[in-house]
């Protein structure tokens, strides 16, 4: 099944009682199996991406495929290791041979170099057409340099994002060339792999926030609880990224939802206004452009 694109309208339905939205139906379900580390699990596809679903009467049949730390190499070359435990579909070799899926979501990380990233994801891409998988929509899910600010809210984010890559030096952060690197890699092998561009989402987020256009926030280093992982905006922030991407649905036409609340155990968290919220899925529609 290619690339699903929903489109949500006001359905011709209307009466003295009001008009019904196609929300308000039954949109389908899909199936969606995540490979990576805790960045990865940051979108909370066992929870909070559920309540995205839900609120557009959307069902997800969803695996995973967990390992804390590490990369996209790492977990390529131990299948068996995970920090979560996996689902009824196993892990990730018997899940992908076992199962059809409408989209399968591949995450890099740090402590290797840039090529055997690359060179992994092209593995991945092969191992999962030669399943039954020939039409699977297949996503590099691209996330966030880590914080080194002396204060998590100090951190300059856009510096990270925006530092000097060289594909030969061993990976240290995530950031705005490399990904463009595997993105460069992934065409000139003519492969139909797409992008989950949540780190260039926070790049812009903080470029906003210090300009004073995202009321409450002065830059991206407000997103995070520690040193590598998101706060609850952040996940809002990742988990709408990934559900838009792969589904197809523009941000501001998804329906509020009860997902990723604040936590007593990470002071970094913190409640969003309406007004946050509308500027945040208008963020994301504009530099994801769905």
């Amino acid at each position: 099944m290619k690339y699903l694109k929903i489109k949500v309208v006001l359905l011709l339905f209307c009466s003295l009682a009001g008009c019904m939205r196609a929300q308000d139906k039954i949109l389908g379900s899909y199936r969606i199996y995540n490979i990576g580390n805790s960045h990865t699990w940051d979108h909370r596809p066992a929870t909070g991406f559920l309540e995205i679903a839900n609120s557009m009467n959307l069902e997800i049949f969803n695996g995973w495929h967990i390992n804390c730390g590490k990369n996209i190499h790492q977990i390529w070359n131990d299948p068996e290791q995970t920090c979560v435990e996996v689902t009824r579909f196993g892990y990730f070799r018997d899940a992908i041979s076992n199962n059809r899926w409408d989209a399968i979501t591949l995450q890099p990380f740090v402590n290797g170099s840039g090529k055997n990233e690359a060179e992994t994801i092209k593995k991945f891409y092969q191992f999962i057409r030669a399943t039954e998988n020939t039409e699977t929509s297949v996503f590099v899910y691209c996330t966030w340099p880590g914080n080194t600010g002396e204060e998590l809210a100090d951190f300059d984010y856009s510096g990270a994002w925006m530092a000097a890559y060289n594909e030969k030096d061993t990976l240290r952060n995530l950031s705005e060339g490399f990904f463009s690197y595997l993105e460069k890699s992934v065409k000139e092998s003519d492969l139909d792999i797409r992008f989950v561009r949540i780190g260039r989402v926070m790049y812009h987020f903080d470029r906003k926030a210090k300009a004073g256009e995202i009321p409450g926030f002065t830059g991206a280093g407000e997103l995070y609880r520690d040193k590598w992982h998101l706060n609850n905006v952040g996940r809002y922030m990742a988990g709408l990224s990934m559900f838009s991407t792969i589904l197809g649905i523009d941000p501001n036409e998804v329906s509020g939802f009860e997902a990723y609340p604040v936590s007593e155990d990470w002071p970094s968290d913190r409640v969003l206004t309406d007004e946050q919220l509308k500027v945040i899925r208008e963020l994301i529609s504009e530099v994801l452009d769905i």
